[in-house]
């Protein structure tokens, strides 16, 4: 019996990860005579008057706090960017409120979004294999009324023509918790096939934020939170996002271009502070946010990349996490960053390096090393001098849980190969780049531009003898 053994060759750098799914999207062009709705660029509605309790927990807060009256908004596009796609319902039973759209509208593709439990599905009417109107029970009440026949969004001109946007009016949303927030959801809908035999995907994003004004060392400041998913919470640690800039720079899109991950340990002009949700954004309840100033005691810390040759580096990005304390998540950049004392993990990052006077390289990290704060001392962590390993299965056997991986297979066998590049500090490796001089596909002449360009690794396969069956590079994703 015949048998080949896996070989990868590396060049300078090698990586491999996943694609990463840009959350930068343009909006969709409307088809050609399908009905539109104008709306404005952004909705800054006053706030709802509540008559409810302010939150008990504003009477522990410490003097010097600062709070936020935090009020609903909600958007009129789909620069939110957080997509989510359920697909089109396999249920064959449709609900009431299907039923009664069947009777009205004209041809109709039924989609669902499992986080909506009182309004599961909706459907997008079709004329011509073009979406023309999206129905969604807004009062989730089972019944169809004038308002529920929701238009596309007005397109832009140089949007795509096969994908349309809509965007359905405040509602309350009662969320699989059983709470009733204020709520505002975005459905993209985009077509596949031709001739008669077109479907559509569907991607929902939430479209709705929390936000309020209060001052920072004098200057006013603008805090918005963003909820991730379908939820309605806008108060997870971990999960949601958070913007905080001066009011005076205030913009939605900047708000939207600096959001990070809502952490209860942010920093501000150079100061930590505690940020604290207090309340709730339930209907008929009060939401706000504090600010505590973080006093506790600092450290530093430095981070040093090794390699086989000198190193010129640069630390672009990283996020650091709360070890023991899981509601911390935010990030830092440079060599040296003062933190309050604590322990924490470097979680992922990014930063460049370069090599003599090669043009330079960037690399991706994640699952970096723990570290301890210790006040008034620096923490140095070092990392790099990665090092391949590789995990090749039966690729009929690779969700196996007792698979084994193996050096050598027969001829023909079909083979899942999974390389891991680490350094020694146990983070994992992922996506190489280099900046690199593009090359004009047509002549094959260097052009004078340059771009970052993925450096893949490069698999051969042999026999036991050493005659190659495979050599070729491993494409990213």
């Amino acid at each position: 019996m015949k048998k080949v053994v896996i070989t990868l060759i590396i060049g300078i750098v090698i990586g491999i990860s996943l694609t990463t799914l840009s959350s930068v999207l343009r909006n969709p062009k409307q088809p050609r005579n399908a009905p539109t709705r104008t709306v404005q660029e952004t909705v800054h509605p006053k706030p709802e008057t509540v008559h409810a309790k302010t939150p008990a927990e504003l009477e522990n807060l410490p003097k010097g706090a600062i709070v936020f009256d935090l009020s609903y908004a909600g958007l009129t596009d789909g620069r939110y960017g957080s997509y989510w796609g359920f697909g089109r319902s396999r249920n064959n039973n449709d609900s009431s409120f299907i039923k009664e759209v069947r009777k009205k509208a004209g041809e109709i593709q039924v989609i669902e979004n499992r986080y909506f439990p009182e309004a599961r599905l909706s459907a997008v009417e079709m004329l011509d294999n073009k979406a023309q109107a999206l129905y969604f029970d807004l009062d989730q009440n089972g019944k169809l009324s004038d308002n529920e026949k929701i238009l596309p969004l007005t397109p832009k001109p140089e949007d795509n023509s096969s994908t349309v946007d809509f965007m359905t009016p405040d509602f309350d949303l009662k969320t699989q918790e059983g709470r009733t927030v204020r709520f505002r959801t975005l459905a993209r809908v985009s077509h596949r096939g031709s001739d008669g035999n077109v479907n559509i995907d569907v991607m929902w994003s939430p479209a709705c934020i929390l936000q309020g004004s209060a001052s920072i060392d004098g200057e006013p400041a603008r805090l918005t939170l963003f909820t991730n998913g379908f939820n309605g919470r806008f108060d997870r640690f971990g999960r949601g996002r958070y913007s905080l800039v001066k009011e005076k720079d205030y913009e939605l899109e900047m708000a939207l271009r600096s959001r990070q991950t809502l952490s209860s340990l942010i920093n501000y002009n150079g100061r930590f502070y505690r940020l604290k949700i207090l309340g709730s954004n339930e209907k008929g309840k009060v939401v706000k946010a504090a600010l505590v100033e973080d006093t506790s005691p600092r450290g530093t810390v430095a981070l040093n990349i090794e390699g086989d040759n000198t190193l010129k580096t640069k630390l672009e990005r990283a996020t650091i996490n709360g070890k023991s304390d899981k509601t911390i998540y935010f990030n830092i950049s440079g060599g040296q960053t003062e933190l309050p004392e604590g322990d924490y993990v470097l979680s992922r990052g990014q930063f460049k390096y370069r090599v003599g006077k090669a043009r330079g390289w960037k690399v991706d990290f994640s699952r970096g090393p723990e570290f301890v704060i210790t006040p008034d001392k620096e923490t140095v962590i070092t990392m790099g001098k990665p090092a391949m390993s590789i995990r090749a299965v039966d690729n009929n056997k690779r969700y196996n849980s007792d698979v084994k991986p193996q050096k050598s297979f027969t001829k023909g066998a079909r083979i899942y190969i999974e390389p891991t590049i680490k350094g020694m500090a146990g983070e994992v490796y992922g996506r190489f780049t280099e900046w690199k001089q593009r090359t004009n596909k047509k002549t094959g002449e260097l052009e004078d531009k340059w771009r970052w360009s993925d450096s893949a690794p490069h698999i051969v396969i042999v026999d036991p003898g050493g005659k190659e069956f495979v050599s070729k590079k491993m494409e990213y994703g």
